[in-house]
């Protein structure tokens, strides 16, 4: 975030048109996550997870290197692809290796970790930012990303016995016929949308903003409003 409006004047686009690169990676994400664990189920999650931390490379290094807008976009959602797989297999890569009760304290401590990190890459971005430039935000993103694939590939063993008889097309389709089974779905889902909408009301709240070299904090800082967004959200 540190960087849009740097990037936007290297791209020779408006600081409007920049943001696309933030619906470029969630739509990443979003695609990701529909087939990622009946994937990982048919071929195991070590090589999917693999897979996903390369694309991490791959996307920050095709962003990195980018000179045109289109191809920083296109980096941004293989980003966000490799991103999608992570999320959803950390997770079931603890429920394979833990029992119940364990793998939710064990992503109940990981968890908050996560929340807070959106707070705190940004000021490492604008570090980055201010002594490399922008295009080695997405470098270190790479080598991030290339070093957890080389500590999964060397450490992590495989944790659910692939189940390559049967297909993936047919897993896919019966795990979303379970899912949608479930007469409280809806609510459920309504509820986690509701958060999420709530969460994101706070980077519309807090009138901490994001410029080429770091934060600023402005007159019009709301903290009432910050506090109730992550409230809701909790």
């Amino acid at each position: 975030m540190p960087a849009l409006p740097t990037m936007a004047q290297a791209l020779h686009v408006s600081d409007a048109a920049i943001q696309a690169i933030f619906p470029a990676y969630f739509a990443g994400v979003a695609c990701a996550q529909l087939f990622c664990g009946p994937l990982s189920d048919h071929y195991g999650r070590k090589p999917i997870l693999l897979v996903a931390l390369a694309l991490g490379v791959v996307g920050s290094l095709i962003c990195g290197m980018a000179h045109t807008y289109d191809a920083v976009v296109f980096g941004r959602f293989v980003q966000g692809l490799g991103a999608g797989v992570a999320i959803v297999l950390w997770r079931a890569i603890a429920f394979d290796v833990l029992d119940k009760d364990a793998a939710y304290r064990m992503i109940a401590t990981i968890t908050p970790v996560i929340v807070i990190s959106p707070a705190i890459m940004p000021i490492i971005g604008g570090g980055i930012l201010a002594y490399f430039g922008w295009r080695n935000i997405f470098i270190a993103i790479a080598v991030a990303s290339a070093c957890a694939f080389l500590v999964t590939a060397a450490v992590l063993p495989e944790t659910c016995r692939p189940t390559p008889e049967i297909g993936v097309v047919s897993r896919i389709l019966r795990s979303y016929k379970t899912f949608f089974r479930f007469a409280i779905f809806s609510f459920q889902r309504m509820d986690t949308v509701y958060r999420l909408c709530r969460l994101l009301s706070v980077h519309r709240a807090i009138s901490i903003g994001v410029r080429p070299h770091g934060l600023y904090a402005n007159a019009d800082f709301r903290p009432l409003r910050a506090c109730r967004g992550l409230l809701c959200s909790g």
